[in-house]
């Protein structure tokens, strides 16, 4: 979070080459044959942190995955652990550029003939000063910034991708990922008020499509383990550590800071502390049923009050 295909058609994504490669030289894989028995992932988001980890827990819990990511090119761990796993290149798609997403599609399409668990893994945090910028110097442009990307732009993605989902004979999933943040019932001390709103509506976002599409489950997925990568940054970091440490705001962590804690950066493997979650998450997906659909989880299955 370029290589993808130019509107002039001028470069090809390496995600559409391996298509029409396969297409060209070789009958569909397996994989995309209704006698398969592997599921299809696609997670968006997908070149660090958590979308990385679900990337490792969904390839090793025989799903075949399909991920995408703002820059494949400079996303190296991504494109190595596709490529050592025999899955097509990441696809480029920014979420909050419509025109972006339904080039994405395009290429998805001739990726697979469906979806089984789709990841709304793409999202933002930010604030001008610090994490605690009171709500009266919140700038409206930084808030709608925040809203494009993590409730309009999932909104576009799910519309786009929806046909793919819905082929899906096997009980199709759209997993949000959300955070304790979104809550209201546990925020008990305002801060991050562009991000805290923006899961909030995400989560009504998920509700609602719950509501109006029963044949497919839509959960919001809070994850336990929570990374944010400022601009310029190549490690992650903790929004909330300034918080923590102080006396104003601590009260309001009281619930959420076991629930909101970063990890340290793991030298040798930066997924390894979201990897927990991401294996949560993968059993979550495949249990999932429509009686729940529209609720809002931990990974590990522990309900989220909204």
């Amino acid at each position: 979070m370029s290589d993808s295909a130019t509107p002039s058609g001028s470069t090809l994504n390496p995600a559409l080459v391996h298509a029409r490669r396969r297409s060209s030289t070789a009958p569909p894989p397996q994989w995309m044959t209704h006698e398969a028995s592997p599921k299809t992932a696609f997670i968006t988001g997908a070149s660090s942190g958590l979308g990385l980890a679900l990337v490792k827990a969904f390839s090793e819990s025989n799903f075949k995955v399909i991920a995408s990511c703002k820059e494949p090119s400079e996303s190296d761990e991504l494109s190595q652990l596709l490529s050592d796993n025999g899955f097509p290149p990441p696809v480029q798609m920014i979420v909050s550029e419509p025109d972006s997403v339904d080039r994405a599609f395009k290429i998805t399409r001739e990726l697979t003939s469906c979806i089984d668990v789709f990841i709304n893994n793409a999202g933002i945090l930010t604030f001008n000063r610090s994490p605690y910028d009171p709500v009266m110097e919140i700038g409206v442009n930084e808030m709608m910034r925040v809203y494009e990307v993590n409730v309009v732009g999932c909104l576009k993605v799910t519309q786009t991708f929806m046909p793919l989902v819905q082929a899906s004979w096997r009980h199709p999933t759209i997993i949000n990922i959300s955070s304790p943040l979104g809550s209201l019932e546990l925020n008990h001390g305002g801060i991050l008020a562009p991000y805290r709103c923006s899961k909030a509506a995400l989560n009504m976002l998920t509700k609602s499509f719950a509501l109006e599409m029963p044949s497919v489950v839509f959960l919001s997925v809070s994850p336990r383990q929570w990374n944010y990568i400022p601009a310029g940054a190549s490690d992650p970091t903790d929004p909330l550590q300034p918080i923590k440490q102080d006396r104003r705001y601590s009260h309001q962590l009281d619930e959420g800071s076991s629930l909101t804690h970063a990890a340290e950066p793991v030298a040798d493997d930066r997924t390894t502390p979201f990897l927990e979650d991401a294996f949560h998450i993968v059993k979550l997906a495949n249990c999932a049923r429509k009686d729940i659909s529209g609720s809002f989880f931990y990974p590990d299955g522990e309900m989220v009050p909204f």
